[in-house]
């Protein structure tokens, strides 16, 4: 239990579900819904400046730019893996998987909960609400481009580059490194906001709330340790096995 921080483990969980409710009470969640608005006007009225510009934002939200944001957050951390020390560089990447694999029993988790539970939490985004809105899918019809959304909250891709983004904050003091990852988070959430697909919201406050509480559970409790055990004890395995079979 010494990795049990319960005091900072009840503070930020307090945290978490104040942000959350702040978006739920009506009389907080005026303000969210006009920055919603605000924000959603600002961005998406950028469109009609010139198809280049237009064009640019259809490119970016197709489904292939997911893939491309995860190899270029897969080549940051090559990159921290490569400039780490030769013989911490298996304890950086057991930290790395181990991690990325508490996230993916996290956001399972949380949807197992969110289909059962939290049906009300569930909105169109802004595209498909507010107007005058500018549909990309509309504006170029010939590109499969991502600009509305049945189920908006929480932003799931900007959960996973907020997430990651506080784990490079986490094992890199390098001011460079933290601006690229930085700047990577915010490039690549963008796009859903400037073609509606999603309310700056869906990120703030629905990745954000969701950020907050695996972090917590991560970072303030055993299963920082845990994880990283388990992943080390895998990756053992495999070396042993390639051995056997060499030899």
């Amino acid at each position: 239990m010494n990795n049990f921080k319960i005091k900072k483990f009840i503070f930020w969980n307090f945290i978490a579900f104040a942000l959350l409710g702040s978006w739920l009470i009506p009389q907080t969640r005026i303000f969210w819904d006009k920055l919603d608005s605000a924000f959603f006007f600002l961005v998406n009225g950028t469109l009609p400046w010139s198809v280049g510009w237009a064009k640019f934002w259809a490119l970016a939200n197709k489904r292939i730019v997911d893939i491309i944001s995860l190899l270029a957050v897969g080549s940051f951390f090559a990159h921290i893996y490569f400039k780490t020390p030769a013989l911490k560089r298996k304890e950086f990447a057991c930290q790395l998987v181990a991690f990325g694999t508490f996230l993916g029993f996290f956001i399972l988790l949380y949807h197992a909960i969110d289909t059962l539970f939290l049906e009300d939490f569930k909105r169109h985004s802004p595209s498909l609400v507010l107007t005058p809105a500018y549909r990309l899918s509309h504006m170029f019809p010939g590109i499969e481009t991502k600009d509305a959304s049945s189920v908006s909250f929480p932003g799931d891709h900007a959960f996973f580059l907020m997430a990651f983004t506080f784990f490079a904050f986490k094992i890199t003091s390098r001011k460079t490194d933290r601006t690229i990852i930085t700047a990577l988070m915010i490039l690549f959430s963008l796009p859903r906001l400037v073609s509606g697909a999603h309310w700056l919201t869906d990120n703030l406050i629905g990745a954000g709330f969701m950020v907050i509480l695996a972090l917590t559970w991560y970072y303030l409790t055993p299963l920082q340790k845990i994880f990283p055990g388990w992943i080390d004890k895998f990756f053992n395995f495999i070396k042993n096995l390639v051995w056997r079979k060499k030899g």
